[in-house]
């Protein structure tokens, strides 16, 4: 019953759009079967943020370690890949997608990078780092396997590199997903959610847990790779996204930010 609910949901939702695209075009879905197949029947997925693109072509993202540590080969989607709204899962239960590996692993913290070769004719963006933990923003990411949703938050606290924050639409699905603020400007990766799943039925908090700027400069910087780069420029999203009827109904216990 909770897969059908689910299913119902993601089917015909899309969030709000953040203030730049380039925080959709730097967006991308990670996921994959959990064995040595792509056959098997666990499908795990997060999202990632494109930091860089190495001198070989190759694009570095960044994403939260547990979205990829049990993956046997993680795979892409870019933010053309998958329609707006659609139930990610399926889209790797097929086996579709780009092939990516993993770079490098936080040993202390839950980050990891990735990296992928995008194709001719691609469409991205590279994200750009903030500088201090907004009061509010979006996160982007796959709450409940629907694709580049964007979703409003408020900062309850930043203590110890880490923020908490309230986001009404976010849920699991969200992992290795980029924080944004007002300007379109990476501040943090979502790292967990504080939803739980009782009784086959979804407990929403709204709660969730990102990790900030800090220890992200730190981990990239260890891994060799820049923090700042020459963003490519994107052809900016013109589709319309609006929230349906079904996902407010879904979220009808929630409250925004």
């Amino acid at each position: 019953m909770l897969s059908l609910v689910l299913a119902l949901a993601v089917a015909s939702f899309a969030g709000v759009p953040s203030a730049s695209d380039d925080a959709l075009r730097s967006t991308v879905t990670i996921g994959g079967t959990v064995g040595a197949s792509r056959e098997g029947n666990e499908v795990q997925f997060g999202a990632g943020e494109i930091l860089a693109q190495r001198a070989d072509g190759t694009l570095l993202v960044l994403t939260a370690r547990h979205v990829v540590a049990h993956l046997e080969t993680p795979r892409v989607f870019l933010h053309d890949d998958v329609p707006l709204g659609s139930w990610v899962q399926r889209f790797f239960s097929s086996g579709a997608g780009r092939d990516a590996a993993v770079v490098a692993l936080a040993p202390d913290t839950d980050l990891a990078l990735i990296a992928f070769r995008p194709e001719v004719g691609d469409r991205f963006a590279i994200a750009r780092f903030g500088d201090a933990d907004p009061a509010q923003g979006t996160i982007v990411g796959d709450p409940y396997g629907a694709a580049w949703t964007t979703s409003a938050f408020a900062l309850i606290s930043a203590e110890n590199a880490r923020l908490i924050v309230r986001c009404a639409r976010c849920g699991p699905g969200d992992s290795g997903g980029g924080v944004f603020d007002a300007d379109g400007r990476l501040t943090g990766i979502v790292t967990e959610s504080q939803d739980r799943v009782v009784d086959g039925h979804p407990v929403a908090t709204g709660i969730f847990r990102a990790i900030a700027l800090t220890p992200i400069r730190r981990f990239v910087a260890s891994a060799g790779t820049p923090t700042t780069a020459t963003p490519t420029a994107p052809l900016l999203a013109t589709r319309g996204i609006t929230a349906s009827d079904a996902w407010a109904r879904f979220h009808a216990a929630r409250s925004g930010p």
